[in-house]
């Protein structure tokens, strides 16, 4: 045999590319360029699954004419890669240089790995109930390990630059690579010879040349729509970001900017607001990674930023959407381009944008609610490229100052109060629940019946939270509940992590006896608010105990008011509110002593007020509502001394209270908000 057919190899290219990124026209630059240049070259394709489940896979091999002459015979060339056996690999995108990794076409002792950055993401990506994306850090780390040698950087940019496509920018870059043995020249021939779009495949070619000769590997984060500019952000923006620094100032400037943009400068001031205990909590008791911080930004900045009508409209219709489509369609300037939206909205949705009043009034009025259920049936396509549609939503999106009005927006910020309070009162004893607490909130996202599951969800989740408080590794335990939330839309996986949560025997129940003693305990060594928030999670462990519940709370106990406990020594007390009836209380204080409200049934909505005058005329007040929360069952809310606040419960609201003192034996006085007038308070009862 031959020396030379055994000593000469062919070359081995492989390209994968997703449809439409000009792969093919890749493949045959390549072959056109090895031809001219004195090679044997052959190509072949294998096409991937459709859409963005897979790539096709572009074959080259190229053999030296010359050892074939001397070998009087053509050579054999392959048809497909073979793992192990490949020199070049070019990926248009990062994910699939990934792919060819895993596949084996990338080896560290042989491939030259070219890819691109930037990230298309996979259908699994996209269908994921949380943030399914790959870290694409460690998809480049991977392939700088599995490569001989990597040569990296954001094509797609680079083609958008120029006007050109993904492949241009491959081809240059292999030419920059050295690679193959041909100039440059040779490569840019080839484009011309292949007559399509020369001028910017051209222009491609040779910024991506310049940077595969420099041997650019840089990372390109996926950069998110531009928002409003910083000149129209929260008042005092860099000073308060001041107070923040590494990742939290980064994140938390991400979030200023994201709700600036999705109502105003005075909204991302309340964010800031709302952010500095966090700082504070972890000062105090975090592990010096600023982790909560963190999370509570981020889902913070997605919670102030929900989805509304007002918002959906104001997205269709901005330029830079416009722009775009246009550039993904690869519109000539001579074409035209017409989008067409469809809009599902329900009931709900149209609530949601109206007044508090009128919303509430909508849901609850059923000739009013009907029609529009009719009329939006099926659903509207809505036009936004032709001016009745873009007038629609133009108008609708012009309703966003007038967003803080709204049902939605009165019932998100409740929501939003609540589950801070709970992230708050938690990180003290227990800072890796309250850094899960804190990424629960990402279940509750979209709009709809999204929305509605996420929601529900959530809501599964807190009522669990103080049975996890009776746990040693409850963050952890609450970590798992909420990745089964999010892993299918039937909630089947959740219910399973319920059931099993629920025959776990970690602990013999928590009763009645064991919180008295552990509240005799706590409020010896601390009678203060420290000590009282101490009780307040240990009432909502006993709270978990269903026996407790049923036993002091339940159907079969009679209505009134219980005293369960009073200690003889501190003075507290323990009673049980055994309601039939709906109420709501006027505001009213407690005096000189502090109450904890446990919720056993149904649910409390908690209002807490303060005086707007300055408390000179004892018989008159005038108040303003200042937090207002729900209590759910199991969870339980503390009173200072002296806060005024009222209660609202529907029928068969039943709840446990623990108070400093027997509070029908000091002063306490309630207030009327339609008089101004202050009345002393009647005895403590139940309805």
């Amino acid at each position: 045999m031959d020396a030379q057919v055994t000593t000469v190899r062919p070359i081995t290219i492989a390209i994968v590319a997703l449809g439409g990124e000009g792969g093919g026209v890749l493949a045959d630059w390549t072959v056109d360029v090895a031809q001219h240049g004195g090679y044997i070259a052959q190509a072949t394709s294998v096409p991937g699954v459709a859409q963005r489940t897979g790539a096709t896979v572009y074959y080259v091999e190229l053999f030296p004419k010359a050892a074939a002459q001397a070998a009087g015979r053509e050579p054999v060339l392959g048809l497909l890669p073979m793992p192990g056996d490949v020199d070049v690999v070019l990926a248009s995108e990062l994910m699939e240089a990934a792919r060819a990794v895993e596949r084996g076409f990338v080896t560290p002792d042989k491939t030259l790995l070219i890819a691109s950055t930037h990230r298309v993401f996979a259908m699994t990506e996209k269908i994921a109930l949380a943030d399914g994306r790959v870290d694409s850090p460690a998809l480049l780390s991977a392939c700088r390990t599995a490569a001989r040698q990597l040569v990296a950087f954001d094509m797609a940019a680079l083609a958008d630059a120029t006007g050109s496509v993904v492949s241009a920018v491959l081809f240059g870059a292999l030419a920059g690579s050295g690679a193959l043995p041909m100039q440059r020249t040779a490569f840019e021939a080839a484009i011309r010879r292949g007559q399509v779009g020369v001028n910017s495949s051209l222009a491609a070619f040779a910024a991506a040349f310049e940077a595969a000769q420099s041997g650019e590997t840089t990372h390109a984060s996926v950069s998110p729509e531009s928002v409003a500019t910083r000149a129209n952000s929260a008042p005092g923006r860099e000073l308060a970001l001041s107070d923040y620094g590494g990742e939290a100032r980064a994140v938390v400037s991400a979030a200023l900017d994201r709700v600036v943009d999705y109502q105003d400068g005075d909204y991302g001031s309340d964010l800031l607001r709302r952010l500095s205990r966090f700082r504070e909590i972890e000062r105090q008791h975090g592990d010096g990674s600023g982790r909560l911080v963190i999370e509570v930004a981020r889902q913070l900045a997605l919670a102030m930023s929900y989805e509304d009508t007002v918002r959906v409209a104001e997205l269709k219709i901005r330029p830079s959407r416009f722009v775009r489509v246009r550039e993904e369609a690869q519109l000539a300037p001579d074409q035209i381009l017409e989008i067409s939206e469809f809009f599902h909205p329900r009931v709900q949705e149209i609530a949601d944008t109206l007044p508090v009043a009128a919303g509430d009034w909508l849901l609850r009025t059923t000739w009013a609610r009907l029609p529009i259920e009719r009329l939006l049936r099926k659903g509207k396509i809505v036009k936004t490229t032709s001016l009745r549609g873009f007038l629609l939503l133009y108008v609708l999106a012009k309703l966003k100052p007038l967003r803080r009005r709204s049902l939605r927006f009165a019932r998100e910020q409740a929501s939003i109060t609540e589950w801070l309070d709970r992230v708050a009162e938690t990180a003290p004893t227990d800072y890796a629940l309250a850094l899960e607490l804190a990424r629960m909130r990402g279940l509750v996202k979209g709009y709809g019946e999204t929305l509605e599951r996420g929601r529900a969800n959530f809501d599964k989740l807190m009522a669990l939270l103080p049975r996890l408080r009776a746990r040693a590794d409850a963050g952890r335990a609450l970590a798992g509940l909420i990745k089964a939330a999010l892993a299918d839309e039937e909630g089947r996986a959740l219910e399973k992590a319920v059931t099993e949560l629920n025959m776990e025997k970690n602990a013999m129940p928590y009763d009645l006896d064991q919180f008295v003693s552990d509240c005799r305990s706590v409020l010896k060594r601390d009678p203060g608010p420290g000590g009282r928030e101490e009780v307040r999670t240990r009432l909502e462990r006993l709270l978990s105990n269903k026996e407790f519940v049923e036993e002091y709370c339940g159907e079969h106990v009679p209505r009134g008011l219980k005293l369960l406990y009073e200690d003889p020594e501190l003075g507290f007390q323990v009673l049980a509110h055994i309601n039939d009836k709906a109420r709501v209380s006027p505001p009213h204080d407690h005096g000189a002593s502090w109450a904890i409200y446990g919720q056993a049934t149904q649910y409390t909505e908690m209002t807490e007020w303060e005086r707007k005058d300055d408390g000179s005329d004892p018989g008159k007040a005038k108040l303003n509502p200042v937090k207002k929360y729900r209590l759910l069952p199991g969870h339980a809310g503390i009173y200072q001394d002296g806060t005024i606040h009222s209660i609202d419960y529907p029928d068969q609201a039943r709840f446990v209270r623990v108070t400093g003192t027997n509070l029908d034996r000091i002063p306490r006085v309630s207030f009327d908000l339609a008089s101004g007038k202050v009345n002393q308070m009647a005895p403590q009862q139940a309805t």
